[in-house]
């Protein structure tokens, strides 16, 4: 599993073992493929990956792609 899937999961548990409908969502797209990140200094990082990701152009109403979330009453 892609380590920002297992980190989106694990968030998604917490939040709902504290009372928080969650639920992880296909909300980014890889727009292009980027370098390996090894060995690259922050900056170099930076330009890497910008542009890289792109919003999934649909998601359900209700749903937030910034903050990832969903209303429970959608």
């Amino acid at each position: 599993m892609i380590p920002a899937r297992r980190i989106a999961f694990a968030a998604a548990g917490a939040l709902r073992r504290g009372g928080v409908p969650a639920r992880v969502l296909p909300a980014l797209r890889h727009r292009r493929r980027v370098a390996d990140q090894a060995g690259l200094d922050p900056r170099q990082r930076l330009a890497n990956l910008a542009g890289a990701l792109v919003v999934a152009p649909r998601l359900r109403p209700g749903c937030s792609p910034v903050a990832r979330w969903c209303s429970s009453t959608t």
